[in-house]
């Protein structure tokens, strides 16, 4: 359990921590087969006691498989302020968002190039998006070169969605008509959260051995809701019978 990430994160959760100031500018361009293209780079500036910098990456591809494209936006940025030589202000501001379609196999084993497609022309009834925005504050104050004291606030907010006709359904065989309830579902899970804390953070050595050391208490409000809907075939991904809707709050400490 993570009290910034909530309990949907129990593969575990890592963290990446890059260059955090300077001055310089980086730029990489990519492409490749099947109309994929990658542009990422990352903008950073010292202003006396302002730091800024931004980071962004674009990338999409459709994929060697007909009516399959996966596309992703990140952007990231944060903004430093040095209060005193001893304290700082850093604001944190993030945005992550995917689309893709999934078409799996086609009917045809002899063709595993050719993806399924439910005729609507209003896309696929397998893929989905994921959107997640964060906004984080801290304000850190060194105690000494090698110990601190950090507050912060964090707002996060996501919406998971994925339909999807299970694969055991696609083949020779199988055939649906427009307006058949297919074998397979459309879910949105959308997730809203709130926390702050404080900790104490300590990083030498003790008796000529490497020690480091945090403790600290937070806490977390999160409401997390999940839909689920069969699907119609022929229509992409429009609802027809509802089966599930669950909602509820957790307060972590």
């Amino acid at each position: 359990m993570s009290v910034l990430y909530g309990r949907g994160n129990g593969a575990g959760t890592a963290s990446f921590q890059g260059i955090k100031r300077g001055t310089f500018n980086r730029l990489m361009v990519r492409m490749g087969q099947n109309k994929t293209y990658e542009v990422q780079g990352v903008v950073a500036k010292d202003a006396g006691k302002l730091h800024h910098v931004y980071a962004f990456q674009g990338y999409t591809t459709e994929t060697w498989r007909d009516n399959t494209f996966w596309r992703r936006l990140n952007l990231s940025t944060r903004w430093t302020y040095d209060v005193s030589d001893n304290f700082e202000i850093s604001l944190n501001l993030r945005a992550a968002i995917a689309k893709w379609a999934n078409s799996l196999e086609g009917l045809s084993w002899l063709d595993p190039k050719r993806g399924l497609d439910d005729g609507s022309g209003k896309g696929n009834q397998t893929g989905g998006h994921r959107d997640r925005y964060d906004a984080r504050l801290f304000l850190n104050y060194f105690l000494t070169p090698k110990s601190q004291i950090s507050y912060y606030l964090f707002a996060t907010t996501l919406e998971n969605n994925m339909a999807e006709i299970y694969a055991s359904h696609y083949g020779p065989g199988i055939q649906y008509n427009p307006g058949d309830v297919v074998d397979g579902n459309d879910q949105t899970g959308k997730r809203e959260a709130y926390g702050t804390g404080v900790s104490y953070s300590y990083k030498g050595d003790i008796a000529g051995r490497d020690f480091s050391l945090t403790v600290g208490t937070d806490y977390l409000w999160e409401k997390q809701k999940r839909e689920m809907y069969e699907l119609l075939w022929g229509y992409g991904n429009k609802h027809f019978t509802q089966y599930n809707d669950t909602e509820y709050t957790v307060n972590t400490y």
